[in-house]
């Protein structure tokens, strides 16, 4: 069976952190959204998966190039304009005719049973099944009401705040039938929810199947902190690829560290260099080459790779993006996000919820490095 994981979003809310990357690139736990909902694909027997880009395509298609640990074959069409949701299935169309096949996000985070979600489509006369979650608040999101045996009914799309008809939503999830193909025009831009399901919905040919498993759309930055702190308390079952080397703690391989660098879980450290007297704690992610210096703290920070965070800095539940660089007794409140490559300067107080994107100096293409000694966890 095939599936089609969406990756061209350009992921706006949650600029700066996307604006030199697509949001399916994104990562969590270490690694990018879109591996995670590759390596569910391949758990729940997918056989090919069809990757959709547009936004930094080229990105996408360089990620998937590299991908090699997968068992699944992986290929990636990439949009020259925006088509929306569905608008490029047209393109796809001779790949497709074959069976039913899967449509999946590649920017929303769950362990959705899709064998289950599978099942179901295939024992219903329905064109479409979609994959339904309820959530506390479904203001932003598609809402859905259904009837007898799950037959949808109704579906709005993002209704305004307080005219939402249940707490039911879209999640972006479907298995489809080919003939629905040409229910699409080719080379326009068309959307599933706005143009596609409601004539389904007048045909009582899509319908609706719940789940309780975890599902989010990692689409606003509240959401992509969320989504870090699930996946290292196990809240969502995804995949965490260092070693556990304490309860809740750990570690790759190669990181380097001094016995007096404080560690408090849950934590999720890359091979790096942290400083002496460092303190790491409550959900905070370290990629690979990350530097921490001496005596900076970091509770629940989040630092993608190759970020610099300089001596004595304090760094609150905030997002210190790709090879960004944190000078020295710097303050990062509660929320805020510094984009790819960006510079705060030393003892620069950053107020919660703040967002920074901005050019490093050219006197800083090398960074001061940690003083520290390796970590290693011996294999057992």
């Amino acid at each position: 069976m095939k599936a089609v994981v969406m990756a061209g979003g350009q992921g706006t809310r949650l600029m700066p952190l996307t604006a030199n990357q697509p949001k399916p690139l994104m990562p969590v736990a270490g690694k990018p959204i879109l591996y995670h909902v590759l390596r569910l694909l391949e758990r729940h027997g997918i056989e090919e998966a069809i990757v959709t880009a547009q936004y930094h395509a080229e990105q996408i298609q360089g990620y998937l190039d590299g991908l090699e640990v997968l068992g699944l074959k992986i290929s990636c069409v990439t949009e020259d304009t925006p088509l929306g949701t569905a608008g490029g299935f047209s393109a796809l169309a001779e790949r497709l005719r074959d069976d039913i096949f899967l449509v999946i996000s590649g920017d929303a985070l769950t362990d959705c049973n899709l064998s289950e979600l599978i099942e179901s489509h295939r024992g219903k006369p329905a064109l479409v099944t979609a994959c339904l979650a309820e959530v506390d608040n479904p203001f932003g999101f598609g809402i859905v009401t259904t009837g007898e045996g799950g037959r949808v009914d109704r579906f709005v799309e993002k209704p305004t705040a307080g005219s939402e008809l249940s707490n039911q939503v879209n999640t972006g999830i479907y298995v489809v039938d080919p003939a629905v193909l040409d229910r699409i025009p080719a080379h326009q831009p068309t959307d599933w929810a706005r143009d596609v399901f409601p004539v389904l919905v007048g045909e009582n040919a899509i319908y609706g199947w719940s789940t309780n498993a975890y599902w989010e759309d990692v689409g606003t930055h509240d959401r992509y902190f969320e989504v870090q702190s699930d996946a290292l308390t196990g809240k969502v079952s995804i995949e965490l690829e260092f070693p556990e080397v304490a309860p809740g703690i750990r570690i790759e391989d190669g990181a380097l560290m001094p016995s007096d660098v404080t560690l408090i879980g849950p934590l999720h450290i890359g091979a790096g260099e942290i400083g002496g007297g460092a303190t790491l704690a409550n959900g905070t992610i370290l990629g690979r080459d990350v530097t921490v210096g001496a005596g900076a703290i970091l509770d629940g920070a989040i630092c993608h790779d190759a970020a610099y965070i300089g001596p004595g800095s304090v760094l609150i539940d905030c997002v210190v993006g790709y090879g960004a660089h944190i000078g020295p007794s710097v303050q990062l409140g509660r929320g805020a996000v510094v984009g790819a490559h960006s510079f705060v300067a030393e003892g620069t107080v950053v107020p919660e919820g703040a967002r920074i994107e901005a050019a490093v100096p050219e006197s800083l293409s090398s960074y001061p490095r940690a003083d520290a000694t390796a970590w290693h966890q011996e294999s057992p």
